[in-house]
């Protein structure tokens, strides 16, 4: 995934004094705008496909966080299967709104091992990458990578595969989320997701995030 654009130092090994203090900026970064996210609304696209079963929705919403942290949807319009709505769409939409009730699955040192891999540039961009560990198997934390700006200290990309299953019928989740960072935040750009099921096969689910603002604005 790196081809192209890895510039140096795959592999970067960082003195612990350093690394901590990189990980130090990370946790700032992500605590200071933990309530700027608050009372923002953006417009998410979200499509999903159930390739086994040849089945497919759409739905478009308005994505609402309120000063509380809880996630509200207002559905716009919604295309396709009914069942991969029911299944697929509606049950993302409900593991997001209770994404904001827990931090127990927050990306700190408290839940994760922090491992600098590698630094690149990517569009004038420095970019940290780390490699993640759970320090436990649970349910939401995951194995995989957390790429930061180096400026920032904001996260724009997260990568990995759940360590493990909420549902003996689910094999695997990885996922993918992009972020781009406005005014100091970083906002949602992208998710995808894929769920391999014993039953039903893969589900696949992409969400796409745009026009975010102030809610009420």
């Amino acid at each position: 995934m790196l081809t192209g654009f890895l510039l140096s130092l795959a592999g970067l090994s960082a003195s612990p004094p350093v690394e901590s203090q990189l990980l130090q900026k990370y946790m700032d970064a992500i605590h200071m705008q933990h309530e700027a996210r608050k009372e923002m609304a953006a417009e998410i696209i979200i499509e999903a496909k159930m390739p086994k079963l040849h089945r497919q929705a759409t739905l478009r919403a308005l994505r609402i966080v309120a000063l509380t942290g809880a996630i509200t949807y207002q559905i716009l319009d919604a295309a396709g299967d009914d069942m991969v709505r029911r299944e697929v769409i509606a049950r993302y939409l409900t593991a997001d709104n209770g994404s904001h009730q827990t931090e127990e699955l927050a990306i700190t040192p408290s839940h994760y091992r922090f491992r600098l891999a590698a630094t690149v540039e990517r569009a004038g961009q420095r970019i940290l990458i780390f490699q993640l560990a759970p320090r436990k198997k649970q349910v939401g934390l995951f194995k995989g990578e957390l790429w930061v700006d180096g400026q920032t200290g904001l996260p724009v990309h997260e990568a990995g595969q759940f360590v493990k299953s909420p549902s003996v019928f689910i094999k695997r989740i990885v996922f993918t989320r992009d972020y781009e960072i406005r005014d100091g935040l970083n906002v949602p750009t992208r998710i995808r997701s894929t769920v391999e099921s014993r039953i039903a096969g893969r589900a696949e689910l992409e969400v796409r995030f745009s026009k975010a603002t102030q809610a009420g604005r």
